[in-house]
């Protein structure tokens, strides 16, 4: 092996991250999700279930955490099932919480709420959730992270003044990684 492939740290965090990247496309081609999802939207789910590893909510109440980071969705029943499936058995965080997929009209105490274009309008009050828009052409109240498309490429944004009034951690990586409103 030559000498600078051994010894050479930015090699060796490129090699992980090619691995890690790797991996993630193997279970996204894996998961037995309808043919008719698109790339786009495979992405939009494989960006929610790693939202929940860089983002930490507050403990609400109780001493104890809750034992699970619920993930609502209001987008079609293949972008569900999809997102089911990919987070099928993952713990995420320091706690290693489980991850639930729900539909965003029956869910309460939602963590993390996607909403897409024509999703159904949400009553119930919703302190602490994260909530993130398929599109900037979505109109609801409180949107802390935005879905769009630049140079062919998924990208989001992340609203900081939306994010610091949630009360919770937003990890430097991911905000790294986001455009900055």
């Amino acid at each position: 092996m030559p000498f600078f492939v051994r010894f050479n740290p930015l090699f060796k965090t490129m090699h992980w991250a090619f691995l890690i990247s790797l991996f993630s496309l193997l279970v996204c081609n894996t998961v037995n999700a309808e043919n008719s999802l698109s790339k786009e939207n495979k992405l939009k789910a494989s960006y929610l279930y790693n939202f929940t590893k860089f983002i930490k909510w507050p403990n609400l109440g109780d001493d104890e955490p809750s034992p699970s980071i619920r993930i609502c969705v209001d987008n079609s029943s293949d972008f569900f099932k999809f997102l089911e499936q990919l987070v099928a058995g993952r713990r995420v965080g320091e706690l290693q919480q489980k991850l639930e997929i729900l539909p965003a009209e029956t869910a309460s105490g939602c963590e993390l709420l996607f909403v897409s274009e024509g999703g159904k309008k949400i009553t119930r009050k919703l302190d602490n959730t994260v909530i993130v828009a398929d599109s900037a052409s979505i109109n609801f109240p409180g949107i802390a992270v935005v879905f769009y498309i630049e140079k062919s490429k998924l990208r989001f944004e992340i609203d900081l003044k939306k994010i610091n009034s949630l009360n919770v951690v937003v990890s430097s990586e991911l905000l790294k990684l986001a455009s900055i409103k």
